[in-house]
């Protein structure tokens, strides 16, 4: 039953990436062969120029996509993997709650704790390279911005100019929401000790409390460099964002008067 959860999660997981590389592809390619056309309507239609602009605008497009889907199947690999500790903790509730066996949920506990921590080293490496990228694609985004809202003869009709952060932007979406649930599931731990005190026995029972301070003193959750992935990081890095934003429009605003 286990393993058919985890498959169920790990395909709706793949439902949604799926749909994100599909918009990001819907909302990028028309803006590049948009492109394209205005280039060749200043150059002649016979011309060697116009064919190696089309071969190199396809080259691009061609690159995009490759680019885009070992994105995506990257970050598959990730939540694959953390939907996998999903399963194995909310097992491990289950089964406690249900045996009360307290002695043993702590050596089932340190198996869990062991996978956790190794399933944050395996994939650490690329977790901090799609946020890396992301954090990188924002100081475009803001560049861009910032030099799109100072022009003198702005309108609708110029948001075209905002198709290239377009991929920059689901780049930042995909790497949030990679982020969001890893920090999810340091939250799902972090929840287990009162849980646990909250089982009823029929007298006070010592091994409860025990497993208690263990898992209170276990800190488990998703660990990458040594850090730990968890919630009040998430608010930080939204409330960082709104700050930067807000000073960015602000900014652009206060030089738009000049």
């Amino acid at each position: 039953a286990s393993s058919e959860t985890w498959s169920m999660v790990s395909w709706r997981k793949l439902r949604r990436l799926l749909v994100w590389w599909l918009l990001t592809l819907l909302f990028t390619l028309p803006g590049q062969v948009k492109i394209i056309h205005q280039l060749t309507e200043l150059t002649p239609h016979d011309s060697l120029e116009t064919g190696c602009l089309w071969v190199a605008e396809g080259m691009t497009c061609l690159i995009f996509i490759l680019s885009t889907s070992l994105l995506v199947s990257a970050a598959f690999m990730q939540s694959h993997i953390v939907s996998a500790l999903e399963v194995f903790i909310d097992a491990w509730c289950c089964d406690l709650c249900e045996q009360r066996h307290f002695a043993e949920g702590v050596t089932t506990w340190n198996v869990v704790q062991v996978l956790i921590r190794r399933a944050g080293s395996s994939f650490e490496n690329m977790f901090t390279t799609i946020q890396t990228c992301a954090l990188l694609g924002g100081v475009v985004v803001a560049t861009h911005g910032i030099r799109f809202a100072l022009q003198p003869d702005w309108s609708l009709r110029g948001s075209v100019d905002l198709a290239p952060i377009l991929p920059l932007v689901s780049l930042a979406s995909l790497a949030g929401g990679l982020l969001l649930q890893c920090s999810c599931r340091s939250e799902k731990c972090s929840i287990l000790a009162p849980m646990t005190n909250q089982i009823v026995t029929e007298a006070m029972d010592g091994g409860r409390q025990y497993l208690v301070r263990f898992l209170i003193d276990s800190a488990a959750g998703m660990y990458v460099k040594g850090v730990k992935l968890d919630m009040t990081m998430v608010v930080n890095i939204v409330y960082f964002l709104l700050v930067a934003v807000s000073g960015f429009f602000g900014l652009a605003i206060r030089l738009s008067d000049l």
